[in-house]
């Protein structure tokens, strides 16, 4: 077992709902951002907020993306628009955050 931190500092487990996941994002620089949960939301619930950092995500069902389904992938300014496309599509994804008080938080304003 060896002693790696993880860059982040919330993770979620969630299945999309009716509406979809309930979260909401926008790219700021370098960064991806949560701008809004819904408030009856599975997101909420895990304690995500506005203002995380959005790390990466990993389709639990296995399906996505298509060049390596289920494989957790870091999301970034490059490939922020084609990872919220993936997301969209899946009915199950584990996100991860990136709290403002975390350690290592990149904050570009």
């Amino acid at each position: 077992m060896g002693d790696e931190v993880p860059d982040y500092d919330v993770a979620i487990n969630i299945h999309k709902g009716v509406h979809g996941y309930g979260i909401y994002f926008a790219q700021r620089g370098e960064t991806i951002f949560v701008t809004k949960i819904d408030e009856d939301s599975e997101a909420k619930r895990a304690g995500v907020q506005p203002g995380d950092e959005l790390c990466s995500v990993q389709d639990l069902d296995k399906k996505l993306p298509r060049q390596s389904p289920g494989v957790e992938f870091k999301v970034n300014h490059a490939n922020y628009r084609d990872a919220l496309d993936n997301v969209r599509a899946m009915n199950h994804v584990r996100l991860t955050f990136r709290s403002p008080g975390f350690a290592g938080f990149a904050s570009n304003e």
